[in-house]
């Protein structure tokens, strides 16, 4: 497993946490960045349930946990489209970073480490 790292700041770092939407283009998205300036971008999408698998496997009739399951990947997969239409992940990272974000968040990183506003206060 790959971790990231980013430097230290000279004392706190806050600002407003803004949820990066799902792009059709590349002229989308670029429209679209002079808005993250000075703001956290959390770059994931949102899941359809606060549920780990387990759970739902262990409560859940079977027609649930698969209504879920493919509600999940429906969730995946437009969220993955729409970060190759806005260029690809790279890209947009970058270009968030180049537009003056200070910072941002990754869902598998917040799912270990508590809230958004948890993981921004301890790691920034």
């Amino acid at each position: 497993m790959m971790l990231a790292w980013s430097p230290g700041t000279d004392g706190p770092v806050e600002g407003e946490v803004i949820a990066m939407p799902t792009f059709s283009s590349r002229s989308e998205f670029q429209s679209w960045l002079p808005q993250v300036s000075g703001k956290f971008v959390a770059l994931s999408y949102a899941e359809p349930t606060c549920r780990a698998p387990e759970s739902w496997n262990a409560l859940a009739t079977p027609e649930s946990v698969e209504r879920m399951e493919a509600l999940q990947e429906g969730v995946r997969s437009e969220w993955n489209q729409g970060v190759s239409a806005a260029g690809g992940p790279r890209q947009v990272t970058n270009a968030i970073e180049g537009a003056g974000g200070p910072g941002r968040a990754h869902r598998p990183l917040v799912q270990r480490m508590g809230s958004q506003q948890d993981l921004l206060r301890r790691y920034t």
